[in-house]
């Protein structure tokens, strides 16, 4: 071979190698384990038990499919309420209401803007860029669509942030869809803030 012959030889190996270490790094973003301590797929009751763990939260409501909780904390944020949906395979989506701050930062914004602007910073470095969504015009939301990492399936996961001021709602809601997950709920998941 000649010395041109080597070098582009080189080259592919050098290209195609970097190609197999960049789709892994994207691959390897984390995906919820669950919502707030409880799994992905458990059941009422495993549910229940979790959040009794949680301190100074307190059962509200319970009717088919869907739980109520009150008070508590999330993230180091207090917590307005609390509900957990079940379907066929068990726990698929929570989601927590913030209590929103009144008052301004020391920089004289808002004290609810910069609670969005640290949940939007603390999710994106958790769970990557958001997914491109139109803006609302009485909201500031945001969008996490996750993959299954094993197998790759687009959308299997969701977290989505939203601050609306009509009517005045703070929402972080996490959810799984079992169709799209082909394996099963992930077993784990670490990186950051537990409740994030």
């Amino acid at each position: 071979m000649d010395y041109f012959a080597l070098r582009f030889m080189r080259f592919l190996l050098i290209t195609f190698t970097t190609a197999v270490v960049a789709s892994s790094v994207a691959l390897a973003v984390e995906v919820p384990p669950g919502f707030a301590d409880v799994r992905w797929g458990a059941s009422v009751a495993d549910s229940k038990r979790a959040f009794a763990q949680r301190p100074g939260v307190e059962l509200a409501e319970e009717a088919p499919g869907r739980i109520l909780f009150h008070r508590g904390q999330f993230a180091d944020y207090p917590v307005d309420h609390w509900e957990l949906e079940f379907g066929a395979k068990g726990f698929w989506r929570g989601a927590v209401y913030l209590t929103i701050p009144t008052g301004n930062a020391p920089d004289g914004a808002l004290l609810r803007n910069r609670q969005f602007d640290n949940l939007a910073a603390s999710l994106t470095k958790k769970y990557g860029k958001p997914s491109p969504q139109p803006g609302a015009a009485n909201a500031a939301e945001v969008t996490w669509k996750l993959n299954d990492p094993a197998t790759g399936r687009k959308g299997a996961y969701t977290v989505f942030l939203r601050y609306s001021w009509a009517p005045y709602e703070f929402l972080i809601r996490y959810s799984y869809d079992p169709s799209a997950a082909q394996n099963g709920p992930p077993a784990s998941g670490t990186k950051g803030n537990k409740d994030l």
